[in-house]
């Protein structure tokens, strides 16, 4: 518990030293291949956990080994992702892991990249180039070829 309280706070204060830096008029945010120490990288957060919910639900819960946070903060490059989702009744549904994905805030969209893979209801597991979770609908799309 005590674990989680401490990646919330990381987040909270990541999200909120970029908010400030967005503020100074610059807009850019980290390309899907920033490091930490790129220009656009304003801040860097480790072990990040996040809930997306829905009118008070959780739908899916967010866990990064890192993320890359840019000066206009509404979008994270994540690493090493992680994504747990939930039907409306709170039960675990489904899964997805991607070594990278880009989460829009505004949008609750994670676009995962590179090695994907998709735990599906029944234990259907896919393995697609990409796959972008839409936190407002709670569905995975899947798109390409795996390229294994």
């Amino acid at each position: 518990m005590q674990v989680r309280r401490h990646a919330l706070l990381a987040l909270t204060v990541g999200l909120a030293g970029a908010a400030v830096a967005c503020k100074r008029g610059d807009s850019s945010t980290p390309a899907p291949n920033a490091r930490a120490g790129d220009p656009a990288v304003a801040e860097v957060v480790f072990g990040v956990t996040h809930n997306i919910t829905v009118n008070g639900v959780r739908r899916a819960s967010l866990h990064a080994d890192t993320a890359l946070v840019g000066d206009s903060s509404t979008t994270l490059e994540l690493r090493r992702v992680r994504l747990t989702l939930y039907s409306a009744a709170g039960d675990s549904v489904g899964a997805l892991a991607a070594p990278a994905a880009t989460y829009d805030l505004r949008s609750r969209r994670v676009s995962a990249r590179g090695g994907v893979t998709v735990l599906g209801a029944g234990g259907r597991r896919t393995s697609p180039a990409t796959a972008v979770y839409d936190g407002t609908s709670g569905r995975v799309t899947e798109g390409g070829a795996a390229g294994r």
